[in-house]
């Protein structure tokens, strides 16, 4: 079974077989003994609610009733499918993520849930394994509040992880974030560093910072973190791709990127999937509201707009796009 193009399949509404039977094309793949739930709503009689047997042609649906009727799209090349009593449905919708930035939580160290500055510690140490030396190691999701003893982490706690990578995690509310002292060095956050307006570098009763960063002092550390490059954009699409599939979600609008330079490094990478045909969701990506409007048409016009897999919409008329092109 062809599980992708099964999947693609759930993108377009379906269709009653019982409006189709002057159909003569055959199908390219048919699916029995299933138990069906359409979504279809409404009291008259050709609302088939539930069905045991769909037709599929080129990715879409093109009729859902009983096997009988759905076997009429029977050719001599169409592949038959005994789903066994399996639960189908259409797929989800999700209208409004940031795909990228969770594919790029996942490459990154996950934190939420931790329950002691030790399980802090190895989960840091389980990402070493697959970092390349002197690379930056970053993540976010810790809660001290979970802890023993509601101890904030500190520099040191990380060093004695790592000394040789410059690490940067931030809390689960965003509000603040740790730093080891590499990255701080780096950053030239001393004793004698000022708090940033907004923000506040924690010290410990010396006075010297103990990695704690907050609010705005956050970025006297973040802005040093490298631009990811094409491998990690798809890297990190690609990992936020199987994590939706195996929810069931196989259409988006998707705002990835807070600026134009993002936001098309973002869609290139989405377009390279596609012409790949690994592109498993049906993408409306959002362009920055931010962007001239000149800007913002020039990029929606570089793709087409025809193209039923993947998509340009302007984020400021993002609501009656979601409705139009859904």
């Amino acid at each position: 079974m062809n599980l992708r193009r099964f999947v693609l399949s759930l993108l377009t509404p379906i269709t009653l077989a019982t409006n189709l039977m002057a159909q003569t094309v055959a199908a390219d793949s048919i699916y029995v003994h299933g138990n069906i739930y359409t979504g279809v709503v409404g009291d008259s009689s050709n609302a088939v609610k539930r069905a045991d047997a769909m037709a599929v042609s080129k990715d879409k649906i093109v009729a859902v009733g009983t096997q009988s009727e759905v076997t009429k799209f029977k050719g001599p090349r169409t592949t038959v499918v005994d789903l066994h009593g399996q639960f189908v449905m259409p797929g989800f919708n999700d209208a409004h993520m940031h795909l990228t930035e969770a594919g790029f939580k996942k490459l990154t160290v996950d934190l939420t849930g931790t329950r002691s500055i030790q399980e802090f510690k190895d989960r840091i140490r389980k990402r070493l394994r697959t970092t390349e030396p002197r690379e930056w190691i970053t993540g976010s999701g810790w809660d001290e509040t979970l802890w023993p003893g509601s101890q904030l982490p500190t520099r040191q706690d990380i060093d004695e992880v790592t000394k040789d990578h410059p690490v940067f995690l931030v809390r689960i509310d965003g509000h603040a974030a740790v730093a080891n002292t590499l990255a701080l060095k780096m950053a030239h956050v001393t004793s004698s560093s000022k708090d940033p307006e907004g923000g506040a570098i924690v010290r410990d009763q010396s006075g010297a910072p103990n990695g704690v960063l907050r609010e705005t002092a956050q970025t006297l550390v973040s802005s040093l973190i490298p631009r990811a490059t094409p491998e990690k954009y798809r890297q990190a699409i690609e990992a936020a791709l199987q994590d939706i599939a195996r929810s069931g979600v196989t259409s988006a609008q998707d705002f990835s990127g807070d600026t134009e330079e993002d936001s098309l490094a973002n869609f290139k990478v989405l377009e390279q999937l596609e012409s790949e045909g690994k592109l498993t969701v049906r993408v409306s990506e959002w362009l920055p509201f931010n962007e001239p409007v000149e800007s913002l048409k020039r990029q929606r016009d570089s793709h087409p707009q025809s193209d039923p897999m993947l998509q340009m919409i302007r984020k400021i008329q993002g609501c009656r796009n979601m409705i139009n092109q859904s």
